[in-house]
C-alpha cells in the first residue's frame, strides 16, 4: 500500500510494522511525529475495511484541535466526519448526540470529570481506539485508568493505539497498565502477577521503610524491553531527525538579603520535617515548592498572599535577552503564575511584543497564541510547563529561557520539545538558558531533571544537602 510521501522514514517504517497487529505502540519522543503515524495507521485499516470506523481519540485538551487538523493533513476524510469535543460537560452531550460522526477527538480527564458524557461514548460501540499521552494511565490505582480498562474490557474494539513520548517516566512499573489498555496479552491482565514477576522490594526487612521499594530483578529489563517492542515502536530524535543542536546553558542568579532569610526559614522547616520517619511524600514536595518560590522571588503567607521580594532573577532575564539581541524568537518557561506580571514588565520595558499561554486558556486562544507567536509578530512567549509543555508546535523560537523549573519530569522533557523537533531545523542551533540560584534547592532539582531521576526520591534524599 502507498504510504503518503511526506511522511519521514521512520514514520514509513512504523506504519510497516504496524500492519502485522490490530494493536500497537508508538512510543516516538516529542517532535517525532506520532500523531501523523497514528492517523496513517488507522487510514490503513479503514482501507481493509472499506470504510471509515467509528473511532475514539483521547488526548489532553490542548491537543484536541491539533489532531483534527492533522486528520485534515493525513488523510483524505471529510473534517465534516470528524467530532471535536471540548467545553462545557452538557455542550459536549448535546453535540455527540445529535451529530454522529464516526470520529470523535475528545481530551482524557472526560473519563472521569464528565460522567454522564462518558457512559454515551461507552454506548456508541467504537471500533478503534487512540490513547495519546498514555504514560498519564501509568497508575493502574486511578480512577480514569480503572474506568478506560473497564470500558476496554466491556467494548468491542478492533484497533487500539498507544502513544507517547515517554512511557517510563520512573520506574519500569508504568508500562504495565498501559499495555494493559492495548494488549493485556503482553503483561498479563494482573498488575500484582506484574509486579511479582519483575520486581522485588528493595526496603523489605527495612524497620525504618515506610513504602515499599520496588526495583526489577537483575537483568529482567531486557526481557521487558523484548516485550515492549514485540507490539511496539520507540523512535528518538537523535536517531531519525537531523536537528539543529540544543546547547543548555545556566545563568546563576544569588539571593537578595530577604530572600536569604525566608530561605533559610524555610529550610530549617523543611529539615524538621525531613527528619520524621512519618513524613510523607507529598509534604516533603509542598515544602520544596516553597523553597523553589522564593528563590524564584515569589513568597506567599499563611493567608494566601503573594508578597513581593526583591528579586535579582528579573534582573538576570533581562540582562539575557539583551544578550540574546533581537531577530530571535524565545520561549520563558516560568511555573508561578505570580512571576507573569513580573516578566511581561520586563518584556514591555524592552519594547518587545509578547503573549502567553496559561492554565485555563480556552483551547482556541492558546492556539491563536501559538499562530501568532510561530507565524506573526509576537515574539516572545511566556508559558507554564504546565499549560504549554504539551502538543503546542513553537519551533519559531530559537531560545527558550527557564525563569523556573516544574519538578515534574514529563512537563520538563516536554516542554524542552516544544521548540527542539521536526521543524525546528530553520535554525542553527536551539538554545536552554536555566536561570538557577547556585546551592539551593534550584540546582538540585535541575540536576536531577537532567538525569531523569526520580523527584519525588529526589526530593526526600535532599535532606542532608539542605
Amino acid at each position: 500500500m502507498l504510504i503518503d510521501p511526506k511522511l519521514w522514514q521512520h514514520q514509513k517504517e512504523a506504519v510497516a510494522k504496524a500492519r502485522e497487529f490490530d494493536s500497537y505502540a508508538l512510543f516516538f519522543e516529542m517532535g517525532c511525529g506520532k500523531t501523523a503515524t497514528a492517523i496513517t495507521i488507522l487510514k490503513e485499516k479503514f482501507a481493509a475495511e472499506g470504510r471509515v470506523m467509528k473511532t475514539l481519540i483521547l488526548c489532553p485538551l490542548i491537543v484536541v484541535e491539533n489532531w483534527k487538523r492533522e486528520w485534515a493533513m493525513f488523510s483524505r476524510i471529510s473534517q465534516l466526519k470528524i467530532q471535536t469535543l471540548t467545553g462545557p460537560g452538557l455542550r459536549r452531550l448535546r453535540d455527540f448526540k445529535e451529530f454522529e460522526a464516526p470520529i470523535v477527538i475528545t481530551n482524557l480527564d472526560a473519563i472521569t470529570g464528565i460522567p454522564t458524557l462518558w457512559r454515551e461514548i461507552q454506548a456508541r460501540g467504537f471500533e478503534c481506539l487512540i490513547v495519546d499521552e498514555s504514560h498519564r494511565f501509568k497508575n493502574p490505582k486511578a480512577r480514569r485508568t480503572k474506568d478506560l480498562i473497564r470500558f476496554i474490557d466491556n467494548s468491542k474494539l478492533k484497533h487500539k493505539l498507544i502513544l507517547s513520548g515517554t512511557p517510563i517516566l520512573n520506574t519500569p512499573l508504568d508500562i504495565w497498565s498501559q499495555f494493559r489498555i492495548m494488549n493485556s496479552k503482553i503483561f498479563g491482565e494482573n498488575y500484582f502477577a506484574f509486579c511479582a514477576k519483575y520486581f522485588y522490594n528493595a526496603n523489605q526487612g527495612n524497620p525504618n521503610a515506610t513504602w515499599p521499594d520496588l526495583r526489577p530483578f537483575p537483568g529482567i529489563e531486557i526481557d521487558i524491553h523484548k516485550k515492549i517492542y514485540s507490539q511496539g515502536m520507540r523512535v528518538e530524535k537523535k536517531d531519525v531527525l537531523d536537528l539543529p543542536p540544543l546547547v543548555r546553558q545556566t545563568v546563576e542568579v544569588p539571593l537578595s538579603g530577604k530572600q536569604m532569610v525566608l530561605y533559610e526559614q524555610m529550610k530549617k522547616d523543611f529539615i524538621s520535617y525531613m527528619g520524621k520517619h512519618v513524613m510523607v511524600a507529598e509534604m516533603a514536595v509542598t515544602k520544596a515548592l516553597r523553597l523553589q518560590q522564593i528563590v524564584s522571588g515569589v513568597f506567599s503567607n499563611d493567608e494566601g498572599e503573594t508578597i513581593p521580594i526583591q528579586n535579582d532573577r528579573l534582573k538576570a532575564l533581562k540582562e539575557v535577552i539583551v544578550g540574546i539581541g533581537k531577530g530571535h524568537k524565545l520561549i520563558i518557561w516560568a511555573c508561578f503564575r505570580a512571576s507573569y506580571e513580573d516578566i511581561a514588565k520586563v518584556l514591555d520595558g524592552l519594547d518587545l511584543k509578547w503573549d502567553a499561554i496559561i492554565g485555563g486558556q480556552k483551547v482556541e486562544l492558546r492556539q491563536r497564541v501559538v499562530d501568532e507567536f510561530n507565524h506573526g509578530k509576537t515574539q516572545v512567549l511566556i508559558a507554564n510547563q504546565g499549560a504549554g509543555g504539551t502538543g503546542v508546535n513553537l519551533t519559531a523560537a530559537s531560545y527558550a529561557i527557564y525563569f523556573s523549573r516544574s519538578f515534574n519530569l514529563e512537563h520538563d522533557q516536554q516542554s524542552e520539545a516544544r521548540n527542539h523537533r521536526g521543524g525546528s531545523e530553520i535554525h542553527k542551533k536551539i538554545t536552554r538558558i536555566d536561570l538557577v540560584t547556585p546551592d539551593t534547592i534550584d540546582t538540585y532539582i535541575l540536576e536531577a531533571l537532567r538525569q531523569k531521576k526520580n523527584m519525588v526520591k529526589s526530593i526526600m534524599d535532599l535532606k542532608d544537602k539542605l
